[in-house]
């Protein structure tokens, strides 16, 4: 598993494992790195804030550790709508400079973000795979059913001829 590869059950533990002094950490940056904003942006998106327009933003989404840790854990992350999906992974996931090792050199707390941002664009990816492979084997069910009920029927038919 590479560290852009990541379980969403671990990472939703981990984030009990961030302080609130690593948010305030991350929330007193004056000038933060490109990395720490688009994470924060990447956040707001999934938190349904929309994008963060300023570091402002951020900063004040970050202003009550504990009810943003709250937010983070409570995401439906069944019901995540598709347009916003598509936003994260045009804009974030698939930027090479979007990595977790990156964020590990400039915080904890954005370490953790970026972690729990890649896991859930993982979740949705395999919940969207899972539910296309669902879709697909029971329009194959439906129509084997079909199959096997016009064979019999047709064979019940010519049966009474002979």
């Amino acid at each position: 598993m590479t560290t852009n590869e990541v379980d969403i059950n671990s990472v939703m533990k981990d984030m009990n494992k961030i302080k609130r002094a690593d948010l305030n950490e991350l929330k007193s940056l004056a000038y933060p790195p490109s990395g720490v904003i688009k994470v924060m942006q990447a956040v707001c998106l999934l938190l349904g804030n929309g994008k963060c327009s300023s570091w402002t933003d951020s900063q004040k989404h970050l202003s009550n550790p504990d009810s943003f840790l709250q937010k983070l854990k409570n995401l439906d992350k069944d019901n995540i709508r598709p347009g916003v999906m598509t936003k994260i992974r045009k804009n974030y996931t698939s930027d090479p400079e979007f990595t977790v090792e990156r964020m590990m050199k400039i915080s904890r707390a954005a370490e953790a973000l970026c972690k729990w941002i890649i896991a859930i664009d993982q979740y949705d990816k395999h919940l969207k795979n899972a539910s296309q492979t669902q879709k697909k084997t029971t329009e194959k069910t439906n129509k084997s059913e079909k199959f096997s009920r016009y064979s019999v029927s047709t064979f019940e038919h010519i049966w009474k001829y002979l």
